[in-house]
Formats: structure tokens, C-alpha cells, sequence
């Protein structure tokens, strides 16, 4: 009989249940009167040596999903008594895991699992009674790409004022996946007061003559003059953050020339009649 690694040979037993040999290699002997070997079945019986029960972990690397991870460990068995304990980012205060099963997280962090798993009842051995394994779960903030882009408007000139006011936000992932925009919360502050609090509010740009008129977006990181900012949760962080401004822009407007029966939209030169007519 081959012994599989952790476990311990005892004896074979036939069909009666009478204990046969104790020998892995056990070869049975042939028939008295015949001197021959007849069909017959054994059955070989092991017990877990716990000598040489192994047991180890696996460490666990992913970026923030909102999922449970679990700490990963492999020869621990269902019917083992393992015990549960972990440390969380850096922590020297070790907490006993309450819950079922083997310990998993959703949160950022880094989690240090240690399984106790406690010599029972289905093991034999004579060293310790006790083996520990450790899974490291590290849970990675979810990096994050906003794109912050002003609304325009452009027309031509009538002698009015006119306005445009607004913002677009999107939010993707760092494979472009778009995410909820309530991830991050984008804020336009639109002046500072003398008592250095920040007014907030809406992206505007008007005006009434020909020009064009931006709506002061901008943002660079680490910039001491932004006037967009961000919050979000620790589960993220932004990687890479594009504003593009916003803008309202009034062309002018064409005046068309007539002189005589000559006609044209004026483009800075001059429009002459060469002809006259005498009456």
C-alpha cells in the first residue's frame, strides 16, 4: 500500500475484519492445500500522521472590487480545528476572526491571517501538536481617471448677453471601464474671500461682444491655483485627472457692402462702383 504524504499506514483486514498484516508491503500467503493463491480482498487502513501534516498559506494581491477576498490556505482540511486570527495594516493587536470559514475582506487594507490548526482526535504523531500557516490579503485602492470637461457655446453676434454655465464628469477605471460618477466628487470653486474661505458653485462664462469668453477651469496636481478639487472615499484614488475648459465664444456678425449695384459681406477691403449715370 503507498502511504499518501501526511497520512500513516496501520494494517491491512480482510473481509471479516480480521486484522491481516501490519505491513504496507504485505504480500498474502497462498492456499495450504493448493499452494496457490486464491481471490480474495484487504483493505488497508491509514490514520493522518500529524508529524507530518502539512499546512501553508497563500498570499493574496488584488485592487479594490467591493468583493470579499479571502486568505488562501492549502492542506487545511474541513474537519480540521483550525483557528483563525489576523493582524490589519501593520497592527500589532491581534483579532481572533469571528466569522465562519476561512477569514476574507472587502476593504482596503493588508491583512495578515494566521491559521492555528490543533492536533484532533483523527491524527496520530509524537511531535508538536500544533501547526500554524499565515495568507497575506492585500486589497489595493482602485485607481481612478477623471475627465472634467466645461460646457460651450458658440454663436454669432446680435447685441445680447448670453451665457453658458455647466460641467461633464466621467470616471473610468484604469482598463476605461466608466464608473459611477458619485465615486468622486468634483467641485468648482469660483473665488477665494478675504477671510481665505472658497466660494463654490457652476462653471460660468458670459459676455455680449465678439470674443471669446473662458470659464477659468483648470487643474494641475499639486497646483496652489486650481479651481477644480476632489473627494472621494479610501477605497480609491485618482490617478490621472484632465480638465478641459469650458467656454462661451461670440463670433462676429458678416455686414454685407453695397455700393451702387455692387454687393459683398465685408472682409476689410474696400467695395467700389466704377460707373456713373448722368441725367
Amino acid at each position: 500500500a503507498d502511504t499518501a504524504k501526511g497520512y500513516k499506514f496501520l494494517y491491512w483486514k480482510d473481509t471479516d475484519g480480521k486484522e491481516v498484516s501490519n505491513e504496507a508491503s504485505f504480500t498474502p500467503s497462498k492456499d495450504a492445500t493448493d499452494n496457490i493463491y486464491k481471490e480474495a480482498t484487504y483493505t488497508a487502513y491509514f490514520i493522518a500522521d500529524f508529524d507530518n501534516y502539512a499546512v501553508s498559506g497563500t498570499d493574496v494581491t488584488v485592487d479594490y472590487d467591493g468583493k470579499e477576498h479571502s486568505a488562501v490556505f492549502n492542506g487545511i482540511l474541513s474537519t480540521d480545528d483550525a483557528k483563525y486570527t489576523y493582524l490589519e495594516d501593520g497592527s500589532t493587536t491581534v483579532q481572533d476572526w469571528t466569522g465562519s470559514g476561512i477569514p476574507s475582506f472587502t476593504t482596503v487594507g493588508t491583512y495578515v491571517v494566521t491559521a492555528t490548526v490543533t492536533r484532533g482526535t483523527d491524527y496520530i504523531g509524537d511531535g508538536s501538536n500544533v501547526k500554524t500557516a499565515t495568507s497575506t490579503v492585500t486589497i489595493n485602492k482602485m485607481g481612478l481617471n477623471v475627465t472634467v470637461t466645461g460646457k460651450t457655446n458658440t454663436l454669432e453676434y446680435d447685441g445680447k448677453n448670453h451665457s453658458v454655465e455647466g460641467m461633464d464628469v466621467t470616471i473610468t477605471d484604469s482598463d476605461g471601464n466608466k464608473m459611477d460618477e458619485g465615486l468622486v466628487t468634483t467641485t468648482y470653486n469660483k473665488s477665494v474671500t478675504t477671510d481665505g474661505a472658497t466660494n463654490t458653485g457652476t462653471p460660468e462664462a458670459h459676455g455680449m461682444k465678439a470674443d471669446k469668453y473662458p470659464m477659468g477651469m483648470k487643474y494641475t496636481e499639486g497646483g496652489t491655483d486650481n479651481t477644480i478639487s476632489f473627494t472621494w472615499n479610501g477605497n480609491y484614488e485618482i490617478k490621472n485627472v484632465t480638465v478641459t475648459d469650458g467656454y462661451l465664444e461670440i463670433t462676429k456678425k458678416p455686414l454685407e457692402l453695397t455700393a451702387g449695384s455692387n454687393k459683398k459681406t465685408s472682409d476689410g477691403s474696400a467695395l467700389t462702383e466704377h460707373s456713373n449715370t448722368i441725367t
